[in-house]
């Protein structure tokens, strides 16, 4: 298929502050999607000109609306290239990442997180001398020194959100780390190891988590008087980490659940999980069963009123613990569980890790699909990322749960 040529446009001279999206012309691409070039003066006068692709025509209108709204919200007129590169992160880039829709909910805090990471290092320069190759090259590398596995979005964030936005309002002429080889260190190479709980430390991490003494610290303090939300901080983490290795379910999500979504039937309890915000809206709310009875009952004593958290925000019940703040309480956490388990592994796993346990766990009783739905994803995305080879017995599991056909004598999923 050859590529249509777009209607004329209107040449009416943009005033600032307005586009041209309503006025041009969607055309269809060789592959198929749908491509809408359209212009937009900012209100310095400065003129862009834009593409924008997709599916639809809708899509495609919606998305360079959105896209236009963020440029002439930016106040790039107003930024000279003396001005200190601080002061345009806080005042420029962080609202506009807040406010986008085009980033999923952790997406958003990841990149939150990395602009935290590079602005001490950014402190004291203007944007022209902060956005010079050196400058750039050598804030990245400190982020690699301080938190290897956190560069590589750094620089994603530092080249995309500040120095191209910097580029486009035409406060600078280029972004010199864009597609450039930069002198940064390799992340270490790990051998292949195990990254999944057999079922017998899985059954003895939940044991202590079900008995755990949660009136001590998540970490040791030497101040008395400490807030109410910090002495609550341990026991909100415990209670997150129970609910995470049963259910296999993400932070993100593990921080929405109320009391109200946790479903108590005669044959057990199902939790309703609501659907994260997504940068598509494809994600979808599900449902996934609590299949041991140990859990179940802690559930059923610890129920509060409907509209609180399950696991909530340290200072207050009715509010949702920030994912970001939570996931930082995960490695202190593990490591105490190592330590009084003697289960070593735990040092270096992740919350994200229980739904891997959990496929080899349930490998021989539950057909790797509706495991998958279970869980929030496909069955392809399971066996890239979940699938633990290092652990036999797992392995051992899927290959029993093939030659019985899944016809384990557990509880059938509810």
């Amino acid at each position: 298929m050859t590529e249509k040529k777009p209607k004329t446009a209107a040449k009416t001279k943009l005033e600032p502050g307005t586009h041209s999206i309503d006025r041009a012309h969607p055309r269809e691409l060789p592959d198929g999607t749908i491509a809408l070039d359209w212009s937009v003066r900012l209100h310095n006068g400065r003129l862009l000109r834009k593409r924008t692709k997709g599916p639809k025509k809708s899509i495609v209108r919606a998305r360079a609306r959105q896209t236009a709204k963020e440029l002439l919200e930016t106040p790039g007129g107003n930024w000279k290239p003396s001005a200190p590169i601080i002061d345009y992160i806080d005042q420029a880039v962080i609202p506009r990442i807040e406010k986008t829709e085009k980033l999923k909910d952790n997406s958003r805090r990841r990149h939150l997180a990395a602009i935290a990471l590079v602005k001490p290092h950014l402190k004291g320069f203007s944007i022209w001398d902060a956005t010079t190759r050196g400058v750039l090259e050598q804030t990245l590398q400190r982020v690699a020194k301080a938190k290897p596995g956190s560069v590589d979005n750094a620089r994603t964030v530092l080249s995309k959100w500040v120095v191209d936005a910097l580029v486009t309002e035409g406060v600078i002429k280029d972004n010199p780390i864009f597609k450039r080889t930069l002198d940064l260190p390799l992340p270490p190479q790990r051998p292949a190891e195990r990254r999944t709980l057999t079922e017998a430390e899985w059954d003895t991490v939940i044991q202590h988590l079900l008995t755990r003494d949660t009136t001590a610290l998540l970490v040791p303090s030497k101040h008395n008087n400490l807030r109410q939300s910090t002495k609550n901080k341990h026991s909100r983490i415990v209670r997150l980490t129970l609910l995470q290795s049963v259910t296999g379910m993400r932070i993100s999500e593990a921080t929405l659940i109320k009391w109200k979504n946790v479903i108590d039937t005669p044959d057990g309890i199902i939790i309703d999980v609501p659907a994260v915000k997504g940068k598509k809206g494809t994600e979808k709310k599900r449902r996934t069963p609590i299949f041991r009875d140990d859990v179940t009952d802690y559930l059923r004593k610890h129920r509060g009123e409907p509209e609180e958290f399950v696991a909530a925000s340290p200072a207050d019940t009715l509010k949702r613990w920030d994912p970001t703040n939570a996931d930082d309480c995960v490695p202190p956490l593990y490591a105490q569980i190592a330590e009084a388990t003697g289960i070593e592994i735990l040092k270096d796993l992740r919350s994200h890790s229980w739904r891997a346990t959990l496929h080899g766990v349930y490998a021989d009783v539950i057909d790797p699909l509706t495991l998958a739905k279970y869980f929030g994803h496909t069955q392809k995305i399971a066996d890239e990322y979940y699938d633990d080879l290092e652990n036999t017995e797992a392995v051992l599991k899927a290959v029993k749960g093939i030659k019985s056909g899944y016809g384990g004598q557990r509880p059938s999923p509810l």
